[in-house]
């Protein structure tokens, strides 16, 4: 409509292609690929490669051909003219089919087809043979252009919306006009009627379209349809038409009964209608060929009900004719009404099988039409009893005498016309919310009921759940906020003790403090490291392992965890699953249980670490897990066990069962890094008995990752000359940075801004060696600065140092920095970094 009012034309025949390319390019760039159209289905309208085409032209003129020779065969075998024209319906339905392009083609072929028949049977010369070919051309060209124009380029005559309009344009319009023309060709005969010849050319080929029409259009598609299809479906569809086949053969050899012959429809439409039900309109069409077939094969031979018969003014075979199409349209179209019907409710059940909540449809017999898995669960839960079509809601018995009362109140008002809500409690366990609706028709009339059930104890349980992830998240991102903080501080600490070793040296007394501070400052990067595993911050760097060989790799430290204080036993399964972890975050998770362990056995005790393999069929078999195949480490302490109430909070932020001593935040952490990978944690424990945390990691069946290990010397004389600018907001840091850098030997420009950074890189863009820069910073931050000045410099190296960045680079593979130092780091590792990327330099 837009587009009509601004004055571009509608056509059916599509967009020229330099067109479709400047509407679809920009729309497909911004609309995200999961709105994006679906692929086209083998009815829409498109451009189908040369060989289908080529072959669906020489088939059509194959068809056209045939039919035409049968029909000027018959007519010669007969000495008249039969009234049979099936080839009035497979021209009009082959071109109105066509594939995008070939129209004319199509046209053309049945033109050639129709001229070769006569050619071959010759009953026409001279100019009647040009008229008539011309004439069945335009009918059947123009009646399909016009059936285009009224359904489309290619409808579907399987719906009975579809059938009934191309109904109406065949016996309003085309067939008219085609008859019409007929009429007025024969009219200057001496012994002619314009009104029988009218009629005998409106009236058979009425009857051949309606019943040819949809045969032939399914022809079309046979191979799709075959493709699609069970063979068992085909076989029995094949069986049954030719059933239809033999008892209408049988059929024209009843006996009369006194005088009135034994109606044919006795026998063929029960099975028609089965066909309709059970085939659809294809095979309905087909039928009824079938039997108009037999009919005319053994009335042409004087034999059946039909011999004798006489149409005023007509040939004795559009008796026969008149007598199948007054079965046949009405069942093609019951066969569409029932395709669409079943459609209908096959989307209906579709629906209730998509359905979270317990959903139940009723007619207003108050028989069961439909219901969703979660309501077939409910009532075999509550009664003992699996849901089928037909049977009453109210019979299976759910909670008390009162509820039942009020259960078939609801019922009772819905198939009245109005809503009704109930509190339902069928046990103590259970608490539903049922709303009951009534189900209207197109004309407003109440033609059943439908009741939805919600569960109020599961959505308290999911609101609670949604505040506690609410409230996880704002923790989350005070968490973050603090270790940018904590993680500068330690950098400015860790550069001071760089500082003094330099200039202190190798003092005597000296070297031990130093230790110390930075074993106190590596111990705060492991806290912030939790914090941020935690709030999920911490960004990762899955490699795909074997189970059992991380957990070898780290025994070492877990046995100088327990020291003499516990007994480490590991026991393997059979199976080396692979599993998809980052490493560090691996030995984090161990390092908090078996220090848990270790504190929860305050006079020793054995700690067992034990993998297995478990395959889960169900995603409601453990916590929220996909079904899958998962690797399973338990840690398995011989301490003091948790009650009840610790078990329910245990991996809560900030709670700990060890008082003072616990920061509350290992556990939790624990549970923030298994949700990361995919996985989930599970505990068990009892007073005295000890405790059982699993870890539940999802198999990977990707090849093992090759990790290579870089050494770079540290030392400072080897460090090559160059000019580096460091960029960082906080001065202290700035000011640490630049002197180990200049403690090298290197020539260090300082600035406090993206902004300055920028001018330096415009004035001397050419002599500078290295960019470094933080990456969270007011204004331009650290990535967009090295977007920039890689547009200015391309080529340039970029270090980033990050104390709290997620994911500002992670899905961006054209900004990714050329190395990125964590805070807090020593100033051996920045060195280290610094030298890596100027020997690379070109």
């Amino acid at each position: 409509r837009c587009n009509e009012a601004a004055g571009y034309r509608h056509t059916s025949a599509g967009l020229p292609a330099a067109s479709a390319v400047s509407y679809a390019a920009p729309v497909d760039r911004f609309v995200p690929s999961r709105y994006r159209p679906l692929p086209e289905s083998p009815s829409t309208h498109r451009e189908e490669p040369l060989l289908p085409r080529v072959a669906y032209v020489a088939g059509t003129f194959a068809l056209y051909f045939f039919s035409q020779w049968a029909s000027l065969k018959a007519t010669a075998a007969i000495g008249q003219n039969t009234g049979l024209w099936p080839a009035a319906a497979v021209g009009l339905v082959l071109i109105l089919g066509a594939p995008s392009g070939t129209r004319t083609a199509v046209a053309i072929a049945t033109l050639l087809a129709n001229l070769g028949a006569h050619l071959v049977l010759p009953a026409l010369s001279g100019w009647p043979l040009i008229v008539g070919v011309m004439s069945r051309l335009a009918a059947e060209w123009g009646g399909a252009l016009f059936v285009a124009r009224v359904l489309g380029d290619h409808p579907s005559l399987e719906r009975p919306d579809s059938f009934l309009k191309f109904a109406a344009a065949i016996c309003l319009v085309v067939t008219p006009v085609t008859a019409i023309l007929s009429a007025v060709l024969q009219s200057s005969g001496p012994s002619s009627n314009l009104l029988a010849d009218f009629a005998h050319g409106y009236v058979p080929e009425v009857i051949m379209l309606l019943t040819l029409g949809p045969a032939v259009w399914v022809m079309r598609d046979a191979v799709a349809r075959a493709r699609r299809t069970d063979g068992v479906e085909l076989a029995k569809g094949a069986g049954t038409l030719l059933v239809l086949a033999a008892l209408a053969a049988l059929a024209v050899f009843q006996p009369p009964v006194t005088d009135i012959t034994l109606p044919i429809s006795l026998i063929v439409i029960p099975l028609l209608l089965f066909i309709a039900y059970r085939f659809g309109v294809g095979a309905t069409s087909w039928g009824s060929i079938i039997i108009m077939g037999v009919l005319v094969a053994f009335t042409a031979r004087g034999i059946g009900p039909f011999a004798a018969t006489r149409a005023p003014g007509l040939p004795r075979f559009v008796g026969v004719e008149l007598y199948v199409g007054a079965f046949a349209v009405p069942m093609v179209l019951l066969a569409a009404v029932l395709a669409e019907l079943q459609e209908s409710a096959a989307r209906f059940q579709s629906f209730l099988d998509t359905a979270a909540s317990p959903m139940l449809a009723v007619d207003v017999g108050r028989r069961i039409v439909g219901f969703s898995p979660a309501a077939d669960q409910m009532f075999r839960r509550s009664a003992g009893v699996a849901l089928h079509v037909g049977m009453d809601p109210l019979g299976p018995r759910i909670g008390s005498p009162e509820a039942m009362q009020r259960r078939a109140e609801g019922w009772e008002r819905s198939l009245a016309g109005h809503e009704d809500v109930a509190i339902l409690e069928p046990d103590p366990d259970t608490r539903f919310e049922m709303r009951y609706q009534p189900m209207r028709n197109a004309r407003g009339e109440v033609v059943g009921a439908i009741a939805t059930a919600t569960d109020l104890l599961r959505r308290k349980r999911d609101e609670a759940e949604s505040a506690r992830l609410n409230r996880l998240e704002a923790i989350g991102r005070l968490a973050g906020g603090i270790v940018h903080d904590v993680n500068n501080l330690m950098t400015i600490v860790l550069g001071q003790v760089f500082t003094l070793r330099s200039t202190v040296g190798r003092v005597a007394g000296t070297d031990a403090p130093l230790r110390e501070i930075e074993t106190t400052v590596e111990r705060t990067k492991r806290l912030a490291a939790q914090l941020l595993a935690f709030s999920r911050a911490q960004p990762m760097e899955p490699i795909v392992t074997e189970l059992r060989a991380e957990i070898e790799r780290t025994l070492d430290m877990l046995r100088r965890v327990l020291e003499d204080h516990a007994v480490l036993d590991p026991e393997y399964g059979s199976e080396r699953w692979r599993i998809a972890i980052d490493r560090g975050q691996f030995e984090q998770l161990l390092l908090n249980l078996v220090t848990n362990a270790r504190d929860a056995m305050p006079r020793g005790g054995r700690v067992r670490l034990t993998t297995a393999h478990v395959a889960i069929a169900t995603e409601a078999a453990v916590q929220d897990l996909a079904a899958g195949e998962y690797a399973t480490l338990e840690i398995c302490d011989s301490g003091i066990g948790m009650t009840d109430e610790q078990l329910r909070r245990i991996f809560d932020p900030f709670y700990s069962t060890k008082g003072a001593r616990g920061y509350g935040l290992g556990l939790a952490t624990v549970h923030a890094i298994m949700r990361r990978a995919g996985g989930a944690v599970t505990v068990r424990s009892a007073p005295g008995e000890g405790t059982t945390f699993c870890l539940w990691f999802p198999r990977s069946h990707a090849p093992l990752t090759v990790q290579t290990i870089t050494t770079v010397s540290d030392d400072p004389r080897s460090m090559p000359a160059g000019q580096v600018v460091v960029c960082e907001d906080e001065p202290a840091i700035r000011r640490v940075v630049s002197r180990m850098l200049r403690s090298c030997g290197l020539q260090v420009i300082e600035c406090a801004s993206a902004d300055e950074a920028m001018r330096e890189l415009a004035r001397n863009g050419a002599d500078i060696d290295l960019l470094i820069s933080d990456i969270v910073m007011p204004g331009m931050s650290g990535v967009e600065l090295m977007r920039t000045a890689r547009q200015l410099r391309p080529g340039i190296p970029v270090m980033l140092m990050s104390g709290y960045a997620e994911g500002l680079f992670e899905d961006d593979t054209e900004a990714q920095p050329d190395a990125v130092l964590s805070k807090p780091f020593r100033g051996e590792e920045l060195l280290a970094q610094v030298r890596g990327l100027l020997d690379r330099r070109p």
